[in-house]
């Protein structure tokens, strides 16, 4: 399978999952696999959700792949500007939701296209980039930084 149709299938699942996506988030539903893994699942985000409070994020921060919002919430708390892009406008309305800041800037975008307007003092994303296909990598890193 070519990177751009890999591309186009990722786009097309998330936006057809939004509105189940945080089923799958919350381990919950037909994605419940008992008290044992969701409570692992649970450590794994308290770790992640530590070193990102230790980090102390501030300044313009960019957050790619939004999602849902589960990070943005977070990030929304310390950031002094917080833009998020993603592909799926499904996703980013549950965000805007969830995150409830009138204040967060979001973009609806192709991250292998999106150009920035500016620079941020932090560049954000968690599980996405599992999804960036090894050639375009290199154009991925280069936008970031």
């Amino acid at each position: 399978m070519e990177d751009e149709e890999i591309v186009a299938d990722q786009v097309a699942y998330y936006r057809a999952r939004a509105p189940s996506y945080d089923e799958w988030w919350q381990r919950c539903g037909a994605y419940d696999k008992g008290p044992e893994m969701a409570a692992e699942w649970d450590r794994q985000l308290d770790q992640v959700e530590e070193a990102l409070r230790a980090f102390s994020v501030s300044g313009s921060v960019l957050e790619l792949a939004g999602g849902t919002g589960w990070w943005t919430e977070r990030l929304a708390q310390t950031a002094d500007h917080l833009t998020v892009v993603a592909s799926s406008p499904e996703v980013l309305e549950i965000n805007r939701i969830r995150t409830a800041r009138a204040d967060v800037e979001y973009e609806v975008a192709d991250l292998f296209a999106w150009v920035p307007r500016s620079s941020y003092d932090v560049v954000f994303f968690s599980f996405w980039l599992s999804h960036v296909p090894r050639q375009r990598c290199a154009a991925f890193w280069s936008m970031v930084r």
